[in-house]
This record gives structure tokens, C-alpha cells and sequence, in this order.
């Protein structure tokens, strides 16, 4: 019988923030003020400022004209870098195999 392995560590708690963030924010194609980032992701307003304004800083996450948080463009190429090279190793595998 296969057993599901336990994780012995314990969850980390500014990742799963920081995931909650940008899953909120991934929904709201219009963005999302602190406040509102707050409210959805049930992160203290101080501690998700903290969040977004170094997302922010790194390229992101940027501001549109009301002030809104929204995903930007590091974070967009991020996401289709991570597609694009697994639809590409998906694909070559049965020719590197063969």
C-alpha cells in the first residue's frame, strides 16, 4: 500500500501570504486597492502593504492611475516562461525518447 507522505515542516506563513496577494490580485484584471487586497486575502493592511510595495519595487506588481495594485509584467513573463518551458519539454520528450 502507498502511504501519502506527511510534510514535517510547517507551513510558511509569508509565502502563503504573499500567494494569497497575487492569487487576488490574478483575479482582479482591473486590480485591487490595499484595502481591498486586505480584505480578500485576510492579511493585516500594514503586513500586505509591506507585500505589495516590495512586489512592486521588484517589477511585479505595478499601480494604474487610481492607485489600484495590479500584476505586471515580470510577474505576467514569469508565469508564460513557466508554460512556455513546460508545453516545450512536454512536447520534445517523445522525440528525444524515440
Amino acid at each position: 500500500m502507498i502511504r501519502a507522505r506527511e510534510s514535517k515542516s510547517a507551513p510558511v506563513g509569508v509565502v502563503g501570504k504573499v500567494l494569497r496577494i497575487l492569487e487576488a490580485l490574478d483575479a482582479s484584471p482591473t486590480g485591487l486597492q490595499l484595502r481591498e487586497i486586505a480584505q480578500q486575502t485576510n492579511v493585516n493592511k500594514s503586513t500586505a502593504y509591506r507585500f505589495v510595495a516590495h512586489l512592486e519595487t521588484e517589477g511585479y506588481l505595478f499601480r494604474d492611475d487610481a492607485g489600484a495594485y495590479v500584476v505586471g509584467p515580470k510577474l505576467a513573463r514569469l508565469g508564460a516562461g513557466i508554460a512556455y518551458h513546460a508545453t516545450l519539454r512536454k512536447i520534445s520528450r517523445p522525440v528525444v525518447v524515440a
